[in-house]
């Protein structure tokens, strides 16, 4: 007896439609289910955790004035977390826009300071009068591979914020 595929048996039979679409359906929710492993697999990472710690004068140049803007920043992750970059602006006088590419891994559950430089003007002395209002978020990505791979291909791009102020000093 001759052995048939199962194409050519449901050919034979004429039950080709059912069986195509029935495939087609099977591979729909394969690729579905695919596509929410992926999406859901790489949602478990948060945000680090961003505290601003100082804003101090590092250097005045007539009217300028380098101001550097100090974050201490945790992982609340059980794996690592690769900063990408920073976008921030810094209200100390008349203000200052920037962003700085980060250059940063935070290991699982772990800790690091950050600086970030504003250059600003108007900003008359320092002390219980000067303060500086710090407002941006952080780019960033886990080091679990399939987020890593959601990341380089632009489809999960996650952030986190942070805000506050301190004294210049």
């Amino acid at each position: 007896m001759p052995v048939m595929s199962v194409r050519s048996a449901a050919l034979a039979s004429g039950r080709a439609g059912r069986i195509s679409a029935r495939a087609a359906v099977v591979a729909g929710g394969a690729a579905l289910g695919t596509l929410g492993a992926l999406f859901m697999g790489g949602c478990g990472s948060r945000p680090p955790v961003i505290a601003i710690e100082s804003a101090r004068v590092e250097s005045r140049d007539g009217e300028h004035t380098l101001l550097l803007v100090d974050l201490e920043l945790e992982n609340p992750n059980d794996v690592e977390l690769v900063l990408q970059s920073f976008d921030y602006r810094v209200v100390a006088g008349d203000g200052f826009t920037g962003r700085r590419r980060a250059g940063v891994t935070l290991p699982p559950r772990g800790k690091a300071r950050v600086t970030l430089p504003a250059v600003t003007s108007g900003l008359s002395g320092t002390g219980v009068d000067a303060t500086a209002r710090l407002n941006g978020t952080v780019l960033f990505r886990s080091g679990d591979p399939v987020e890593q791979a959601l990341f380089d291909a632009g489809i999960k791009r996650p952030r986190g914020s942070f805000s506050g102020s301190v004294p210049v000093k």
